[in-house]
């Protein structure tokens, strides 16, 4: 679900071709969060968290890819 969340905002960047009013920082910060949750799930051999966080860190990083692009 939280990957899923990440998906509106990219499409809406990409329609209107502007990330007016978006944060950075804040979408670069979920995607460090993201990676270390990823290295966590790893060392716990949990692979349902690490999925959903490769999903999230995905979703994220295309958010933060177009945040770049169309600034």
């Amino acid at each position: 679900i939280n990957a899923l969340l990440f998906i509106p905002q990219a499409i809406n960047i990409y329609k209107t071709k502007s990330a007016k009013g978006l944060s950075l920082t804040t979408f670069a910060g979920f995607n460090i969060m993201q990676i270390f949750t990823i290295l966590h799930a790893y060392l716990r051999n949990d692979y349902v968290l690490m999925f959903g966080m490769g999903l999230s860190f995905i979703f994220c990083g295309i958010t933060t890819l177009f945040i770049i692009k169309y600034r």
